[in-house]
């Protein structure tokens, strides 16, 4: 099958969305592709971080280390430990 040009009756006969697409359809086309591209350089250029674990990757960041505490839950209180290398708990309550 291939593309035949419409004659000018058939694009008056046509629905407003069918010329729109018609006269539009390229150059949305060459958009999509552009974005898809960019989309796919921002994916290559940040897979490190992307991939991180985002408590990692901040204490990496900011040079920090962070232990944290949440003794909301009475019964089970979480107690951890975040560096720039690895995240893991500390004490297992319960």
């Amino acid at each position: 099958m291939s593309f035949k040009e419409p004659t000018y009756e058939e694009y008056k006969q046509a629905t407003a969305f069918a010329r729109i697409k018609y006269n539009y359809g390229l150059f949305v086309t060459i958009i999509c592709w552009i974005l898809l591209a960019l989309l796919l350089l921002f994916v290559i250029t940040y897979s490190r971080e992307l991939s991180a674990n985002p408590l990692i990757y901040g204490a990496d960041k900011l040079d920090v280390e962070c232990h944290c505490y949440n003794y909301d839950n009475v019964l089970k209180p979480i107690d951890f430990f975040v560096n720039s290398t690895s995240l893991f708990l500390l004490d297992e309550k319960g």
